[in-house]
Order: C-alpha cells, then sequence, then structure tokens
C-alpha cells in the first residue's frame, strides 16, 4: 500500500495508476515540479499547470521569477539551497501569479533527488544535449494552493473580530446601565448576580435594578426583553429608564407597570415586549408587595416549622407593551426575618438540553437546597451566588442570567 511519505517525496515510483494519482493531486489542489539545474528549466505536472493557469508544462528560473512576489524570491532560494546543500526536505510558502493574473498562495516542498542517467532534451533544438550523463542532483518538490484554505481563515477571523467587538459593545453597555452599587437600605439585605451569556449576540437584554423609596422602603425589579429586535439592549435600556422614573414618582409595583405597559405600548414598533417583576420591600412592617407582567414568578424561601420551604409568588399579569390597557394586579407578602424573596430571569431556569427545567419545581429544590446550607438567616449575596451556581451546574448560560435577592433581616 503506497503511504504518504512515498506519494509526497517518493523513493521509488508510485504504485497509484496515473489517473488516481492525477485525481488526488485535483483533490488536493497540489501538483509536482522538477528542477534541473544543469538547464535550468522547471517541469511541472499537468495538474499543477492547470491549477496555476501556464502556458507550458516547462519554464525557466526567469520565467517563474516573473510570476513570483517579490518579497518571497528570497524564501525560494532559501528553500533551494537547504535541499540542495543539506539534502533534507524543506518547503516554504510562496504568492505566485497565474496566468490569468489571480495570485496564488501556494505551499511548496523541495527536495533533492538523484541525478538521472541521461538527461531528457530540455526542449526542440537541444539535441545535442540529449543521452548526455547528468551532473547534478535535482530538486523535486510538491505545490499546494492553499488559497481558499487562507481566505476562509482570513474571513473566519475577521468575523471573529466583529462578533468580538459587537460583544463589547454590549457588556459595555450593560456595565453601563446595571447598578454599579446595589442601595443600602436598613433592615434589608440585598444581592444581584448577573451573568451573560457568553456564545450570543443576542443578548443585553435582561436586567436587574434596586432603589431606595420613600420610608425607608426598597424597590427592586427584575426584567428582560423578547421577541426579534436586532438591539434589545438598547430596548432594555429604554425600558428601565422609563420603570426608574416612573418608580420614583410612584413605587407602587402595580402602578409601576401600568405606567410601563403603556408607554411601551405607545412607542414599540415590532413584536418587541418585555417581561418584567417589580417589588417594593419595607422593612420596618416586613410587607413586600409585588406585580408581574409576564415574567418568572419569583421565589420566596424561609423557615416554614422544621425545616425550610421555597414556594412560587404567582400573580396574573400579561407581559408588557402588548395590551395598552392591561392591569397588572398586586400580592402582598410578609418577610418574617431571615425570608429572602427572589426575582430572577429565564436565563436562570431555561437550559436547552433539560426543557423541563423551565416550569420553576428544579429552582425551588435547588433554592431551599441553598438555604439551608447557610442557616437560619443566610446573607443575601452568597445565597445569590448559591442558587447561580447550583442551577447552572458548572455550564455557560443559554440566555443572560440576573437573579436578585433581598432578605428580611
Amino acid at each position: 500500500m503506497a503511504t504518504i511519505d512515498s506519494l509526497i517525496f517518493p523513493r521509488q515510483p508510485s504504485v497509484l495508476p496515473a489517473g488516481q494519482l492525477a485525481e488526488t493531486q485535483r483533490l488536493a489542489r497540489a501538483g509536482t515540479w522538477e528542477f534541473d539545474p544543469a538547464t535550468g528549466t522547471i517541469v511541472v505536472s499537468a495538474e499543477l499547470r492547470e491549477l496555476l493557469r501556464l502556458r507550458s508544462t516547462r519554464m525557466t528560473v526567469r520565467q517563474l521569477s516573473r510570476r513570483l512576489h517579490p518579497d518571497d524570491a528570497g524564501a525560494l532560494a532559501t528553500m533551494a539551497r537547504d535541499a540542495r546543500d543539506v539534502g533534507s526536505p524543506a518547503e516554504a510558502e510562496l504568492r505566485v501569479v497565474d496566468g490569468d493574473g489571480a495570485v496564488h498562495e501556494v505551499i511548496v516542498s523541495c527536495r533533492r533527488v538523484a541525478p538521472r542517467a541521461t538527461r531528457p532534451c530540455a526542449g526542440a533544438g537541444d539535441e545535442a544535449a540529449a543521452g548526455r550523463p547528468a551532473t547534478a542532483s535535482r530538486l523535486w518538490g510538491v505545490c499546494q494552493d492553499v488559497t481558499p484554505i487562507r481566505a476562509q481563515v482570513r474571513s473566519t477571523l475577521r468575523r471573529q473580530g466583529d462578533w468580538h467587538a459587537v460583544r463589547r459593545t454590549i457588556d459595555a453597555f450593560h456595565r453601563a446601565v446595571l447598578p454599579g452599587a446595589l442601595p443600602t437600605v436598613d433592615g434589608a439585605d440585598l444581592a444581584a448576580v448577573h451573568l451573560p451569556a457568553p456564545e450570543r449576540l443576542d443578548v443585553g437584554a435582561a436586567w436587574y435594578d434596586a432603589q431606595p423609596a420613600q420610608g425607608g422602603r426598597l424597590l427592586v425589579s427584575v426584567g428582560k426583553v423578547a421577541g426579534h429586535d436586532r438591539h434589545p439592549a438598547a430596548i432594555m435600556g429604554r425600558a428601565l429608564g422609563a420603570l426608574q422614573a416612573y418608580a420614583h414618582d410612584d413605587p407602587d409595583p402595580a402602578e409601576v407597570l401600568a405606567r410601563l405597559n403603556r408607554f411601551l405600548a405607545d412607542t414599540s414598533r415590532d413584536d418587541t415586549f418585555v417581561s418584567a417583576v417589580v417589588a417594593l420591600f419595607d422593612p420596618a412592617t416586613g410587607r413586600l408587595r409585588t406585580a408581574n407582567g409576564g415574567h418568572p414568578a419569583p421565589v420566596v424561601i424561609g423557615p416554614d416549622g422544621d425545616g425550610i420551604a421555597a414556594t412560587l409568588v404567582r400573580t396574573a399579569g400579561p407581559v408588557l407593551g402588548v395590551v395598552r390597557d392591561a392591569v397588572f394586579p398586586p400580592r402582598d407578602l410578609r418577610l418574617a426575618p431571615g425570608t429572602a424573596f427572589c426575582a430572577y430571569t429565564d436565563g436562570l431556569t431555561d437550559r436547552h438540553h433539560d426543557p423541563g427545567s423551565a416550569d420553576g419545581r428544579h429552582l425551588l429544590e435547588v433554592a431551599a437546597k441553598a438555604y439551608r446550607r447557610f442557616g437560619a438567616e443566610p446573607a443575601a449575596q452568597p445565597l445569590a451566588e448559591a442558587i447561580v451556581r447550583d442551577m447552572l451546574g458548572g455550564a455557560a448560560p443559554d440566555d443572560d442570567v440576573c437573579l436578585a435577592v433581598v432578605c428580611a433581616a
């Protein structure tokens, strides 16, 4: 059986039939060449002639130099010298202009081979040279056209560069929009985790936010933009800005969502919509009022008898920006000391490899176990980080993850 080495650098005639060898060279975009230093003639295979659109299978060194990129002449000379003087195979990467003026990027191999007993004539009219003993070793090699491969590599690198540039812009925008630091409110321990999906560009659509409200209260919101808008981060910034303004005017969660919904319905021009949950917590009384606009139901975790219970806080409210006069019924809870309220985006629960995880049951189990590990009154930040870590199981998220946790002190 023929080996790769015997095909590329034959020590004996190839065992492949001529037709099979020609097909191999065609598929590999390659051909062979031979240089006789006694005549200064380069003979190329028919496949290489066709590949480089040459007029003949024979050319002189001077004719080759006219087709060679000037910066590559030194590499060609060095390759030939190494193969001739050292005797070991050598190779070089060159740029060659074909017969139609197109530039080819080629990898050329070169090795010294024994001289023939007789040297064929270089061309018509050289009958006197025919049959004379050869006095110098020939150079033999393979030339492979890698132009399409290199073009694909460059195109891939450009796309990767563009991808990373867009991603850096989105990440920078998100860092600028999300709170640089969470507010401090007596009687409430607040934490948040934001984890962007690493392999996507349609990210930057999720947010968490927290701001103090009158009377020592704390307003928390978590939301996400959905739909087919090409720039969800821009929509998110606009929605969050409007929500913050409305909350400053009146922090009641139901009223905040109603006003934001009207704003989005009046200004949206495509199928983009927003989901959000807003919660207002009063540490002095433990009262928490929440309203939900089409968002995953928040979770409340806390002591329940001798154990720890995690429950979903379900409220009825449509997504924002679709039905202008929609109503968002509030729900009132009381958070006992040590109880945690968790609002999150569906990037925490929805996993492509586990469609059943989106129903929230897995989150309830994970949240209760994470709470139990930290004792009776866990700190908000370690609890939030543990929930995210345990939900993802060490894998990267499929979508942006935002989680906000409020613990009653």
